[in-house]
């Protein structure tokens, strides 16, 4: 029996590492165009203070189960706790576009970034 991989998993292998790319160019792009800053609450993070877990994470505007897609305007940086009250709590919610203005929203109050 041969160790190679099928025609179809060599071709699924390339997609993936070729998306990885994509999405590794995109975390690039987005953290310095959100200048390792939360978008919500403006909270710095260096990247010795992300090793510690006060981190920054990339979040959809539009969930990709919604049709979000990994692009500049649907991506955008949140630290932990923001994002946890986004997804965890689901106190806050966020819409916009993250090349230009997103707009957040918890217990009746709004604001802009």
């Amino acid at each position: 029996m041969s160790l190679q991989k099928q025609p179809r998993a060599r071709e699924r292998d390339r997609q993936d590492r070729a998306a990885d790319k994509a999405w590794l160019a995109l975390c690039r792009y987005v953290d310095d165009r959100d200048l390792m800053r939360c978008r919500c609450c403006s909270r710095k993070v260096t990247r010795t203070i992300r090793v510690q877990g006060n981190r920054l994470e990339r979040h959809h505007v539009r969930p990709r189960s919604h049709g979000g897609k990994d692009t500049r305007e649907n991506v955008a940086l949140l630290c932990k706790n923001c994002h946890d009250e986004r997804h965890v709590t689901r106190e806050l919610h966020i819409t916009g576009n993250a090349e230009g203005i997103l707009t957040f929203e918890k217990d009746g109050k709004v604001w802009t970034s």
